[in-house]
C-alpha cells in the first residue's frame, strides 16, 4: 500500500519536490521500497529519512499487519467509504474487502472525494498538500448521507431481528 501511495502522491507534487523528482529521474517506487527496507532492517524506534524523523517502530508494525486476516474474521456489517480522489487508500481495495468480510458489506467510492472524505474538485491530480485546507471544511454531504442511510438500515434491521426475542421474554 505504501508503494502505491507514493506513486499516487507524485502527480500532485508541485514546486522544488516535483522538479527534483523529474530532473533526477527518480523512480519513486524504487526509492520508497529502498527506504522501507532500511526501516524494516532498523531496530530503533525512530529513523532519520531525508532530514525528517520517521516513527520507524510504527512503520514496522504497520508493515507487519495484514488486514485481510482480521477482515476474514469479520462477521458484522461493514461500511467502507472512500473517494475516487483518495491517494492513500486504493478505491479498488473495496473489492478485496467485500470478498473477505463474512458479514454484510457495503462499499462506496464517492466521486470527487479525497481520503479526508471532503469534496475536491480542484483541477489536476489530488495532493496531500490540500489536506490542511480540506480539514477546515465539513465532510462531504454525500458521505454523510451514505453513513446516515447505512446506520438507519442497521438500526432498523437490528430492531426487527430482536423483536421476536423481546416478545418471548415478555411472555415468560
Amino acid at each position: 500500500m505504501l508503494l502505491w501511495q507514493a506513486e499516487q502522491v507524485i502527480p500532485g507534487l508541485k514546486g522544488i519536490n516535483a522538479w527534483l523528482i523529474k530532473a533526477l529521474h527518480i523512480d519513486i517506487r524504487k526509492a520508497q521500497k529502498k527506504q522501507l527496507d532500511k526501516i524494516k532492517r532498523s531496530t530503533k524506534d525512530w529513523y532519520r529519512q531525508l532530514h525528517v524523523m520517521v516513527n520507524a517502530k510504527w512503520i514496522r508494525e504497520f508493515l507487519s499487519y495484514t488486514p485481510a486476516e482480521d477482515l476474514e474474521k469479520t462477521h458484522v456489517s461493514v461500511l467502507a467509504i472512500t473517494g475516487i480522489r483518495d491517494i492513500q487508500t486504493a478505491p479498488a481495495e473495496q473489492d478485496l474487502m467485500e470478498k473477505l468480510v463474512k458479514g454484510e458489506f457495503e462499499g462506496h467510492v464517492v466521486p470527487d472525494v479525497t481520503h479526508m472524505l471532503r469534496a475536491d474538485t480542484s483541477p489536476g491530480a489530488p495532493a496531500t498538500a490540500t489536506y490542511q485546507e480540506q480539514v477546515r471544511r465539513p465532510v462531504d454531504a454525500r458521505v454523510l448521507e451514505i453513513i446516515s442511510t447505512w446506520l438507519h438500515k442497521q438500526v432498523t434491521e437490528s430492531a426487527h431481528s430482536t423483536q421476536p426475542l423481546l416478545e418471548k421474554e415478555y411472555e415468560q
